[in-house]
């Protein structure tokens, strides 16, 4: 069985070998990344585009960025019967 060493100068110049445990820790934490920074970009990316963007009906283009419905269910109750009745008069219903 061959292992492989990886060597690396620290300030002073002297070479340091990192150890199989330290491979395997820094391999945990880095094979994260991949699999989980795209998926933050897509939420970041379109949370810009919903702030800057998107002009119809959606959470980020209400007062208190939407909020209010977790603030006030009172509100978000009120909100909900008023598109159930804007539906049922346009026939969407």
């Amino acid at each position: 069985m061959a292992c492989i060493s990886l060597q690396f100068e620290d300030s002073s110049g002297s070479p340091y070998t990192v150890s199989e445990i330290d491979r395997v820790v820094v391999m945990l934490f880095v094979s994260w990344i991949p699999m989980v920074a795209p998926f933050c970009g897509c939420v970041f990316g379109g949370f810009l585009y919903d702030l800057f963007i998107y002009t119809g009906p959606s959470p980020v283009n209400t007062p208190w960025l939407g909020l209010k419905h977790l603030f006030r269910p009172s509100y978000a109750l009120n909100a909900r019967r008023e598109h159930f009745r804007r539906e049922k008069e346009e026939g969407i219903v």
